[in-house]
């Protein structure tokens, strides 16, 4: 694994994370209702449908990577300080930036007139903030998905950090069988209760509500959660390789008719289980040692490892740049005499918008992430020295899976 920041990592798991984003961006992107696609559009838009589903590997992704590092730092005399620590130096800052940015600047200066006025943010009161302030906002959204816009796809990261609250009090009380019961005995509850007859009938008034209720949409965390238990046990095995490259076929097969539609029955009563199957196959064949080395070769490509790396900004980022940076520039050509194709022009605006989005996450992995993730450096984990453990070695396993620390993506 070569090390880069002083933490070792698996580039694959980057790679991963970039390919989750690009999923992302190109449904934004390539989905709009009120525009017929054409020329490229038309080839890429089957594909791009389905792209939000790389929501749901980012929670897979979590649920491995923070797994992973409990397991190793489980025995840890400073467990819980320093991985609150750690998870607060790398989701808050950029998380609080954003939700300051839009309740702060963009709702006030809309009552100004000029491009913020462009677009409805609305006025929102201490009381509707709270939900974003306080990471419940999946539970709003729920039922009201795009009350705040630009900050629509925080319900996500919402799931993750109610999350991160639990999860390492179970990963520590739990011997490593019980914990693999428990997950399994959850994934199959969060299955049963999407299925119960009184959740899909209130799903089919809110069609967002099994999508952003963290008890309804656990699975791709927890069997993230398996993934990471199993690998140091059977990463070596040849028979495990087969079931798990299998299980990413047939998943992959299903998710090809399901995703298209992400608001069907078949989705909300199977296709997350089947997310959830693909994403966890898919990083085992990424991560295991007698893995794939295709899969590996594939999401270590430089741009993917790039945009993995960039993923969180680009995530929490992304949506306010596809609603300003279009509007800024139908301003500036207002009056000339272009005859383009409006699906054309959108999709011209809105790569330019990706670029501003790239640009603005390189530049705050250089001068505002990078210097507040440094600070990691203080928040170690400390092993007593009669357990018999090497403190060193103990504290890169458990930071092997850490950087850069977002998978949803932000563990």
């Amino acid at each position: 694994m070569p090390k880069t920041d002083q933490e070792p990592h698996l580039l694959a798991l980057d790679g991963l994370r970039g390919f989750a984003i690009l999923s992302v961006l190109c449904y934004h992107l390539f989905v709009v209702g009120s525009l017929q696609p054409t020329g490229i559009g038309k080839v890429l838009l089957p594909v791009a449908k389905m792209g939000w589903s790389g929501v749901d590997l980012f929670f897979v992704l979590s649920g491995f990577l923070i797994t992973g590092i409990l397991l190793n730092a489980r025995t840890a005399t400073n467990y819980y300080r320093v991985f609150y620590a750690r998870r607060v130096l790398r989701i808050f800052p950029v998380y609080y930036l954003a939700v300051a940015l839009v309740f702060w600047v963009v709702v006030p200066l809309q009552h100004h007139g000029g491009f913020f006025a462009l677009h409805p943010a609305g006025y929102f009161g201490p009381r509707e903030q709270l939900w974003y302030w306080v990471n419940l906002s999946n539970f709003r959204t729920a039922f009201y998905p795009l009350m705040i816009p630009m900050l629509s796809p925080f319900w996500s990261l919402s799931i993750e950090e109610q999350f991160y609250i639990v999860w390492p009090a179970v990963v520590r009380k739990l011997r490593l069988r019980s914990l693999m019961i428990f997950c399994l005995a959850g994934m199959a509850l969060t299955a049963v209760l999407r299925n119960l007859p009184w959740v899909q009938h209130w799903n089919s008034i809110y069609p967002n509500l099994i999508y952003r209720m963290t008890p309804l949409h656990m699975d791709g965390l927890l069997c993230g959660g398996v993934v990471a238990i199993l690998l140091p046990l059977y990463g070596e095995s040849r028979m495990a390789r087969k079931l798990f490259a299998g299980l990413f076929w047939g998943s992959f097969a299903a998710l090809v008719v399901l995703a298209r539609n992400p608001d069907a029955p078949a989705m909300t009563r199977v296709g997350f289980s089947v997310l959830a199957l693909f994403g966890g196959s898919l990083i085992w064949l990424c991560a295991a040692r007698m893995g794939s080395k295709t899969a590996r070769t594939i999401f270590s490509i430089k741009p993917l490892v790039r945009l993995g790396k960039y993923s969180y900004f680009i995530y929490v980022f992304h949506i306010p740049m596809f609603i300003y940076v279009p509007i800024i520039g139908r301003h500036f050509l207002r009056g000339t005499n272009m005859t383009v194709h409006p699906y054309l022009f959108h999709i011209a605006l809105a790569s330019l918008s990706f670029a501003f989005t790239y640009a603005g996450a390189a530049l705050s992995s250089r001068f505002f992430e990078g210097p507040i993730l440094r600070q990691k450096r203080f928040f170690r984990f400390r092993f007593a020295s009669q357990e018999g453990i090497d403190p060193t070695h103990a504290e890169q396993q458990g930071a092997a899976m850490a950087q850069p620390g977002t998978a949803n993506p932000a563990p």
